[in-house]
């Protein structure tokens, strides 16, 4: 009861005794004795038990919750039915506050009660306007706009427990692309050059976690490292690994899929060497090579090729023109068990590799450069080990010569389809230790040979004259390829030819790399010719090819298409009106469907079976997918949040053209960073078709088209333009093909 508002309310009762001159006796009965305001329900009316009053008799009501202070009441009866606060005014009560639970009737609609704080337990807390269970408000995700809390390294942070929920509003990581999940954002502030360990391995992570770290938070270009089930507690957990900059970055929780839970993040530091950075890389040259170098002191790991987890020490090493150099790097140490890994790029900023080289357990990888321009080349090196939980030492060296023709794979001479034979010798060679399909470590000479359309190219290489030795002839795309352009020749006697056929069905000029290497003893002097022919059955394509300038336009006020559930990995959309009738092989198509591996079918009506046929094949091909236009027919998968497609008219009648644009899709085997966007254009009134390249990500040899198809078909299967076959350097960013029907 509130002592502020009895001795307010008193005041003013006793102020109006006597006023009226009625009553002039004071009580002179003892104390008041009743019982003391529970609090929880109307008083009730205490009787005076003192002897009469003296004076004149009470004229007035009853009380109605105030005892009588002496004198008779004059005033008019309490109108209020709930204790109005008043202390009655005998001696002061003497009695605890009230303890009891909480008032369990209508909210009293008297004025707020200015007493002391109940002083029972604290109220249980009740469920959001959400329906959710109330938590802490720092462990709900607010995406990049605020994140939860701070981390400063160097220095001790403790593990920060957290619980992602909602929905996900960051785009997908660069090495998991299906990450749907919300995300939980923590910053983190570097300040001096340090290794950091980032990690969710904990067996209280409940999740399949996918932790990254940017420079940018929403930007997924900005991220410098990043890992999916890369822990071991459980094993969808993640431990980032890599050496960062004095700098601002941002830690993100993401989950794989839509998953969300609870976690523990760990921060760490671990002491690396100068060299951890790219942007600092310690000097190679043939004088001076560098030794003991400490792989446990690595950075993050390679994200151009061999991408195997493990982190990178960097290099720099300038070759003179004209000159070739072998790099090795060799395991050190009494018992070394470690794999090295060389790696060659063109800058920091390169997105894949100039050349790398892997070695075997504890013995060396040779890596083979040459720069046949006339000035000097300098090249970003980095080694690595294959694991990233590997340790131990190597030395790093050069040996540099002058270039010799073939010697080396970027010193390939060019072979003349037709002309006379021409001499090598495999003992000037190269032995690599990374070549396409074989494991043979002898030495290898290099050339180079362009299959025209629609042919096939023969390359022979014998043994001169009295030479017992077995060649090997084998052709790739490049000289960084592991895979061969079909299967190696190899002659089968001593002193025999090995004939090697290179079919080239699409409709553009394929340029290879063809290396010759003895099966049998150290090889020697050889003959080598190449010869051309048309494939039989010769190809009969219905448009005329060229290549053009890609120009992708602008689609995004164009209409979504998506299946009714969202597109996924093999889907495919509803069949849908074209805005005009489209002449395809000559032939009316009024509808087309799209399908999320790179192709859209063409309709002579709403009646048919989109295909979502993910197994790509040459064309002509007579099984489905039939009567398609394939800019780029691949396995492919959508990026969560950001993967569409989108279709848009432009122009006016009659020449007008319809657009179909695949939005920033991957190949089932890459990573979200390596988007692919392209389009499909069909022009009204001429019937051409065109297919343009808006952003193709070259770090995966995929994304250029090793395994893809592209072209068109008719819907027979027996007829179509074949672009390209599973050929990497198919497509690139900025360039397009244009498919023109025949005169009518």
């Amino acid at each position: 009861m509130s002592t502020r508002w009895s001795y307010a309310v008193m005041a003013v009762l006793l102020a109006g005794c006597g006023a009226d001159g009625t009553q002039s006796g004071t009580d002179s009965g003892p104390a008041d004795t009743g019982a003391v305001d529970t609090g929880v329900r109307p008083d009730v009316p205490v009787g005076d038990t003192g002897p009469a009053d003296s004076g004149t008799t009470d004229s007035g009501p009853v009380d109605s919750g105030a005892t009588d202070a002496g004198t008779a009441d004059t005033g008019p009866a309490d109108a209020g039915d709930l204790d109005s606060g008043v202390t009655d005014a005998g001696p002061a009560d003497t009695g605890v506050t009230d303890a009891g639970p909480m008032d369990a009737g209508p909210m009293d609609a008297g004025p707020m009660d200015a007493g002391p704080m109940d002083a029972g337990p604290a109220d249980a807390p009740r469920t959001d306007a959400a329906g959710d269970a109330a938590v802490p408000v720092d462990v709900r995700s607010v995406g990049c706009a605020m994140p939860l809390g701070s981390i400063t390294l160097p220095g001790t942070v403790a593990p920060i427990n957290g619980i992602t929920r909602g929905a996900s509003t960051i785009a997908s990581s660069t090495c998991q692309g299906n990450t749907g999940g919300p995300e939980n954002v923590y910053s983190l502030t570097v300040t001096s050059t340090t290794g950091v360990i980032i990690d969710t391995d904990n067996p209280a992570t409940s999740f399949d976690t996918v932790v990254s770290i940017r420079r940018t938070c929403g930007d997924v270009a900005t991220s410098v490292a990043c890992d999916d089930d890369g822990g071991s507690t459980p094993g969808n957990s993640s431990v980032v690994r890599t050496a960062l900059a004095p700098g601002d970055y941002r830690v993100i929780v993401d989950g794989y899929s839509s998953n969300a839970g609870s976690y523990v993040l760990r921060a760490r530091t671990y002491e690396v060497s100068a060299n951890a950075l790219c942007a600092s890389p310690t000097p190679l040259t043939a004088a001076a090579p560098v030794t003991a170098q400490d792989i446990s002191r690595s950075g993050g790991p390679s994200t151009t090729c061999v991408t195997n987890g493990a982190g990178q020490l960097f290099y720099s090493f300038t070759l003179p023109a004209n000159s070739q150099a072998t790099i090795r790097a060799t395991p050190t140490g009494t018992t070394p068990t470690w794999t090295p890994v060389v790696r060659a790029l063109d800058n920091c900023a390169a997105t894949t590799c100039v050349a790398n080289a892997t070695g075997g357990s504890g013995t060396v990888a040779t890596l083979a450069l040459a720069n046949t321009s006339a000035a000097p080349r300098t090249f970003t090196l980095s080694v690595s080990a294959t694991s990233a939980t590997a340790t131990g030492t190597f030395d790093l060296s050069a040996a540099v010569t002058t270039v010799v023709p073939t010697s080396v794979c970027d010193a390939a001479t060019a072979l003349v389809n037709g002309a006379t034979a021409i001499t090598g010798n495999t003992t000037t060679g190269t032995a690599r230790a990374t070549r396409c399909n074989t494991t043979d470590t002898s030495n290898e000479v290099f050339y180079s040979v362009t299959v025209p359309a629609g042919q096939r190219v023969s390359v022979r290489a014998q043994p001169q004259s009295g030479g017992t030795w077995r060649p090997r002839v084998r052709a790739a795309v490049n000289c960084a390829a592991t895979t061969c352009q079909g299967t190696p020749a190899v002659a089968t006697t001593d002193g025999g030819e090995a004939l090697l056929n290179l079919d080239n069905p699409t409709q553009l000029p394929r340029t290879l790399i063809v290396s010759v290497t003895a099966t049998t003893g150290t090889g020697g002097a050889f003959t080598l010719a190449s010869t051309a022919a048309p494939l039989s059955p010769a190809r009969t394509p219905y448009y005329t090819l060229t290549s053009i300038t890609g120009a992708c336009d602008d689609v995004a006020s164009g209409a979504t298409v998506a299946p009714t559930a969202g597109w996924d990995d093999d889907s495919t959309s509803a069949i849908a009106a074209l805005p005009w009738t489209f002449q395809f092989f000559a032939t009316p198509a009024t509808h087309f469907s799209v399908a999320s591996n790179g192709f859209a079918q063409l309709w002579p009506s709403m009646t048919g079976t989109p295909s979502d046929e993910y197994s790509n094949v040459t064309i002509p091909t007579a099984g489905i997918p039939n009567n398609f236009v394939a800019p780029f027919w691949d396995d492919l998968s959508p990026v969560s949040a950001v993967s569409a497609v989108r279709t848009l008219s432009i122009g006016t009648a009659p020449a007008r053209r319809f657009v179909i644009e695949w939005t920033n899709w991957q190949s089932v085997s890459g990573a979200s960073s390596e988007r692919l966007t392209f389009q499909a254009k069909l022009f009204e009134t001429t019937g051409v078709i065109e297919l343009h390249y808006c952003t193709i990500n070259p770090v995966n040899v995929r994304n250029t088209g090793s395994s893809a198809t592209v072209g068109v078909e008719d819907s027979t299967g027996m007829r179509g333009n074949l672009v390209g076959f599973e050929f990497p350097g198919s497509v690139a960013t900025a360039t397009a093909f244009r498919l023109s029907p025949p005169a009518p």
